[in-house]
């Protein structure tokens, strides 16, 4: 039963990321999110709105449109960085903010998402690759709301398709529970385990050590299977 809901809820997943691509796709083809032009993109571009990066028609065509080049080259980091920075956000806002008995009235909307919404991905207390879309569909809403960079600055189809597949399959390594030769996410299976620590992706982990919610799980190990150097962390 458990692993009829997870395979349920995380098809569901895929369900929504593709319906996210299909209203980007569809507001490109109406022209809701307008055409980038034939000409160079400019600073005011970026700043102005999403619009849809048309291919350029010859390689002719590249070298006159040096800054479609470097943007076009320079997104595929940065989507993956704002996938990174939303993920950590987003998940962190649906854990509670002071306490888990704490409700909306009391200011804690995160205690509110936690219980009614986000502990449905949490059963998944030991999780496996099915685990790693098993969620409400209102987290779904929020979780694939990334897609919405499209509207924010301009995008080439490679890039929309970049955000679907890193959203549906990175979520699948982060959940395997396996070592290697697995994923070996550790810090996102201590997250099932614990909850309140690492609520960002493990690689790079910099948004979870900036806001103190890091935890490597030597805290939670038996002295003797401590290494030196985390007995000496501890000690600290």
């Amino acid at each position: 039963q458990h692993l009829l809901r997870e395979r349920l809820l995380t098809t569901c997943g895929f369900l929504w990321s593709s319906a996210y691509e299909v209203l980007v796709v569809h507001l490109w083809a109406v022209g809701w999110l307008p055409s980038c032009g034939n000409g160079d993109l400019s600073l005011v571009q970026l700043t102005r709105g999403g619009c849809l990066l048309e291919d350029p028609t010859s390689l002719v065509d590249v070298a006159t449109r040096p800054l479609w080049l470097v943007w076009f080259l320079l997104a595929f980091p940065l989507t993956i960085q704002f996938r990174g920075i939303h993920f950590f956000f987003v998940h962190r806002m649906m854990h509670p903010w002071f306490d888990r008995k704490t409700s909306v009235l009391q200011g804690d909307i995160g205690a509110f998402l936690y219980r009614h919404v986000h502990s449905l991905h949490h059963k998944s207390y030991n999780p496996g690759p099915w685990s790693s879309l098993s969620m409400h569909p209102v987290e779904h809403l929020i979780y694939f709301s990334c897609f919405l960079l499209a509207l924010v600055v301009p995008w080439h189809p490679l890039h929309l398709l970049l955000t679907k597949y890193h959203t549906d399959i990175s979520a699948l390594a982060g959940h395997d529970g396996y070592g290697p030769p697995g994923a070996n996410d550790v810090g996102h299976y201590l997250h099932h385990a614990h909850f309140e620590c690492n609520y960002g992706f493990s690689f790079p982990n910099y948004l979870d050590r900036w806001f103190g919610s890091y935890e490597d799980g030597a805290k939670w190990l038996k002295p003797a299977d401590l290494s030196k150097t985390q007995q000496s962390k501890l000690a600290d």
